[in-house]
């Protein structure tokens, strides 16, 4: 029991107020508690006379689970001080930074396509319209071709290749390309890219709004013109006809090493594009045979590489060889410099010629999709065409 302070009379427990005199009884007052910052604000801390701040600028897998790498300074003299050099010692310490980007233990730095458009869609689904979860659905099925690749590390090929080998109209491709763009915005929300911005690659990809099929296969003559330049000699002619005959990628066909030929089996494994594509085995044609025992014995890195056996870049070899080699056969004209015309006959059209040679084929839909590295038939049947005259006798030739 204690006394009231002011008229001394006695008072009871709980009671808030001095039933004699009316004065107030104090209350045992708790202690206050101290703000907790939220993650990523930083710790402020004392040392000394000072103030220091320390903060996590990633995580680091180790055996026992991930532990934080830390960035520390000190010498402030006030908490205000240390909080407000937050941002500036962020950017410091994560400017080339190569440690991954950990929260939640899921390395963003290495998500894939497939997983980033998972997070993307399950958030924008309380957002946006049924309708546009639609369209972005029917654009992403197209995309099959690069769902396990880190995001971080597409290219603007790596669209382009998805929207050219896309069978629909130019709706279609620009609900791909709309896709792709605001997949790279929610990106930057995750900080993919650590704090550095990154290029909009979806946004560099080209549309062909005519609505024209962008890569025509080479016609029966225009075979017959290829082969015979190869027997003319006409520079890098064999290189069109070695694509035409195994139906890589012109990525693919151009970063086949020597390792990728084995001369007892006479077969190429390469591709890397896709999981289907990765890695899967094409026999070498008779046509093509002497052509790539000769790259092989060489002896240089790349197969289908430069003079000095180094690896051609696609732009190079698309002005610098390929069109040059199709001048010189009497195909088409190599388009001049700042030409805006795109050519009708592009290194891709070798891999449309080959999947359309393989129409004819006897055997089975899952081989033909296996030697063109796609996951259906159905992608397959896209690149085949209709406009080659006597097929029948093509086949009989190159069987």
């Amino acid at each position: 029991m204690s006394t009231c302070k002011k008229c001394k009379k006695p008072l009871e427990d709980g009671w808030v107020a001095c039933p004699f005199c009316a004065a107030k009884i104090p209350t045992e007052k708790k202690p206050r508690k101290r703000r907790r910052r939220a993650n990523g604000e930083g710790t402020i801390f004392p040392r000394g006379k000072t103030y220091s701040v320390r903060i996590t600028i990633g995580w680091k897998k180790t055996e026992n689970g991930y532990r934080p790498i830390p960035a520390e300074k000190g010498g402030f003299k006030t908490q205000r001080e240390a909080m407000e050099y937050i941002p500036i010692l962020r950017e410091q310490a994560t400017k080339g930074n190569p440690e991954p980007v950990v929260r939640h233990g899921v390395d963003y730095t290495r998500i894939t396509f497939k997983e980033l458009y998972d997070k993307l869609m399950d958030r924008e689904k309380r957002r946006i319209k049924q309708s546009t979860i639609n369209c972005y659905k029917s654009a992403y099925k197209y995309f099959s071709d690069i769902y396990h690749l880190p995001f971080c590390e597409l290219n603007t090929e790596d669209w382009q290749l998805c929207i050219d080998d896309c069978p629909h109209g130019i709706r279609t491709k620009e609900n791909m390309k709309a896709l792709g763009t605001k997949m790279y915005k929610f990106a930057a929300e995750l900080r993919v890219f650590g704090l550095s911005t990154s290029t909009d690659f979806a946004t560099m990809v080209w549309l062909d709004r005519e609505e024209k099929e962008s890569r025509q296969p080479f016609t029966l003559d225009e075979v017959t013109k290829i082969k015979d330049a190869v027997t003319r000699k006409i520079p890098h002619a064999d290189y069109v006809l070695a694509m035409c005959y195994t139906g890589f990628r012109p990525s693919e066909f151009l970063a086949l090493e020597r390792d990728a030929y084995d001369p007892v089996k006479n077969t190429l494994r390469g591709g890397a594009k896709t999981e289907a594509g990765k890695n899967r085995i094409v026999p070498v044609h008779p046509l093509i045979k002497t052509f790539v025992a000769e790259r092989y014995m060489s002896g240089k890195k790349y197969l289908f590489g430069d003079a000095k056996g180094s690896q051609l870049q696609l732009n190079h070899f698309r002005t610098r060889m390929f069109y040059p080699a199709l001048e010189a056969a009497g195909i088409q004209k190599a388009p001049e410099e700042g030409d805006k015309v795109r050519p009708e006959r592009t290194p891709y059209s070798c891999r449309h010629t080959f999947a359309t040679l393989m129409k004819s084929v006897p055997g089975a839909a899952k081989d033909k999709a296996a030697l063109m590295g796609h996951t259906s038939y159905e992608m397959t049947l896209h690149y085949q065409h209709e406009d080659y005259d006597s097929l029948k006798s093509i086949i009989e030739k190159i069987a």
